[in-house]
């Protein structure tokens, strides 16, 4: 039996912090959008741009989109900060300096006002061109843009193929029997400078590849790595990024569906306080943004589980399977947690519910402890 690393003293105390940071920045976009529009403020200010635009509709939406996104950063900027400080005092690091820190966020806002510019665009079009049915007119080519973006993938990223070395054949053979070509299989360059190597599954469909850090391949025992890429199997032939584009463009349609009915409800309803009677209005824009954002609060816990259970943990199993290898699996566990000190063992129900993508490293060495059918079934009868 492998021993479950216990959680380190900071690593327990980081968790803690770090939940209530990711709380708080996740709550910034509809505390600022609920804020405008009690106060009506929200209102105010676009009218305001659209006296100094002349009134036009579509210079006024992109100016209030990128007002309202420089007003969200301008509050997330502070709570960035002590975050990445935080983060350097439980890692011992040494202190980030403010001119190191700024021009990365800097870009964050820049391509978030674009994006947001962008999409308010087209969201609005498609309000003043279809009241009824613009959340589905809506809905469609976002959904086509994500499966644009994930299929992709594999073209954003620098890789090579698998070579002729002793390893590289081992990879090449375990991937083979899971049903994997090894044509399909690539090794990227890892900037990770702490000896811990990952494995991955990008694209989807006939666009799908597996990628290898050069770190696990060169610096992992062969068994582990094995273990890996038996692993990552799994995740290529059951094609988990098609399921991860209907979940995703399921709730597209449930959330952009909520915005046209609560949206609209609570036009309906305080529209005096809100200084604006039509969603289609420039002005509805908080209150479109504090919709989306609860809408995927609400859906990350399901989100969550469905990865957990439905996914990771069958990848666990089918990498048990594939390799008979119970030892090297969790070991691999164990040394996730010696990689990354701040990793907890058994994380709190928080994180489990909004931010764990993976089964708990406890869970997983105790799984990989356990699961090994194949000796029941080799027992004579």
């Amino acid at each position: 039996m492998t021993a479950v690393p216990a959680s380190s003293v900071a690593a327990l105390a980081w968790q803690g912090v770090s939940d209530r940071f990711w709380l708080a920045d996740q709550l910034a976009a509809p505390a600022l959008a609920l804020l405008l529009l009690a106060s009506g403020f929200g209102s105010r200010l676009c009218a305001a741009i659209s006296r100094l635009a002349g009134h036009r509709r579509y210079v006024v939406i992109a100016a209030f989109a990128a007002t309202f996104v420089i007003l969200l950063q301008l509050l997330r900027a502070p709570l960035g900060w002590f975050w990445v400080r935080a983060l350097d005092r439980a890692t011992g690091s040494p202190a980030t300096s403010l001119g190191a820190w700024m021009p990365g966020e800097l870009m964050e806002s820049l391509l978030l006002i674009a994006g947001c510019v962008a999409a308010a665009l087209a969201l609005y079009a498609l309000m003043a061109r279809g009241p009824r049915s613009w959340w589905l007119l809506a809905a469609i080519p976002a959904c086509g843009l994500v499966l644009l973006v994930l299929a992709a993938q594999p073209w954003t990223r620098a890789y090579a193929p698998l070579g002729t070395s002793a390893i590289d054949r081992e990879i090449g053979a375990i991937a083979s029997r899971a049903g994997v070509p090894a044509g399909r299989i690539g090794i990227q360059h890892s900037d990770e400078r702490t000896g811990c190597g990952a494995a991955t599954v990008i694209g989807l469909g006939p666009t799908r590849v597996m990628l290898l850090d050069d770190t696990l391949v060169e610096q992992y025992p062969p068994a582990e790595i094995v273990e890996s890429v038996a692993h990552e199997s799994s995740h290529f032939i059951h094609d988990d990024n098609v399921k991860a584009f209907a979940m995703i463009s399921a709730w597209l349609f449930f959330a952009l569906g909520l915005v046209r009915w609560v949206g609209g409800q609570a036009v309906s309803r305080w529209h005096g306080r809100f200084g604006f009677d039509d969603l289609a209005n420039p002005a509805s824009l908080p209150l479109v943004v504090s919709i989306l954002v609860v809408a995927y609060l609400v859906a990350l816990p399901f989100g969550r589980a469905y990865q957990r259970t439905m996914v990771e943990r069958r990848a666990d199993r089918f990498a048990l399977d594939l390799t008979h290898d119970n030892a090297s699996e969790a070991m691999l566990y164990v040394k996730d947690m010696k990689c990354y000190p701040l990793l907890v063992s058994s994380p709190s129900p928080f994180y489990r519910a909004f931010r764990a993508t993976h089964p708990s490293i406890e869970e997983r060495i105790r799984f990989a402890d356990a699961y090994h059918p194949w000796k029941s079934q080799s027992k004579p009868r």
